[in-house]
């Protein structure tokens, strides 16, 4: 009897193993994996970012900020999005922040380069519970679709944003209530 009971509890240990490093294996969508982005962009976009949104001194500002590079089964290049703040929400010390919230760029790579397909201003006030961006399953167009979230007053503002060959693009909106 007690044979059998420690079988039993090696199994379910050998189990639990097996199941927590297939967990730790197993490919994920990177919808919550902000790196600085000197850490995790080639140094041609790195470069390219800096002459397209910052003053030629700010070689500083940008190391700050930070990317997510979102890939999924399927997708035949990375997406690169870029979250311009470089210090805490202090407008004063953020570049490209203003009243209309921070910038954020996302970028793919092209031959000899990388192309901009996103260019706004977010408001990144929003309740800890809710994510700013996050990504679709579904691809269209080789990229993920991103579902941005902005409050309204009251209200908060889900859109859905997709890539129309050359850049992304707001195919729908929802308004839900704020909690």
């Amino acid at each position: 009897m007690k044979l059998k009971a420690s079988i039993i509890a090696s199994g379910i240990a050998i189990a639990l193993l097996l199941t927590v490093g297939v967990y730790q294996v197993w490919p994920r969508s990177a919808t919550n994996d902000w790196q600085p982005l000197a850490n995790a962009v080639p140094l041609e976009l790195m470069m390219q970012i800096g002459r397209e949104h910052l003053m030629p001194d700010a070689d500083e500002q940008l190391s700050q900020m930070e990317i997510m590079r979102l890939w999924q089964s399927g997708q035949t290049r990375t997406l690169y999005l870029i979250d311009s703040r470089t210090a805490d929400l202090s407008t004063n010390e953020n570049p490209l922040c203003g009243a209309l919230g921070c910038a954020f760029f996302a970028y793919v790579p092209i031959e000899g380069g990388f192309q901009s397909v996103l260019n706004l201003y977010l408001d990144p006030h929003l309740p800890p519970d809710i994510a700013l961006i996050e990504t679709g399953e579904m691809l269209h167009n080789d990229m993920p679709k991103l579902i941005i979230h902005q409050l309204e007053g009251n209200q908060l503002i889900q859109m859905h944003l997709v890539l129309n060959n050359e850049q992304y693009e707001v195919i729908e909106t929802r308004y839900l209530p704020a909690e």
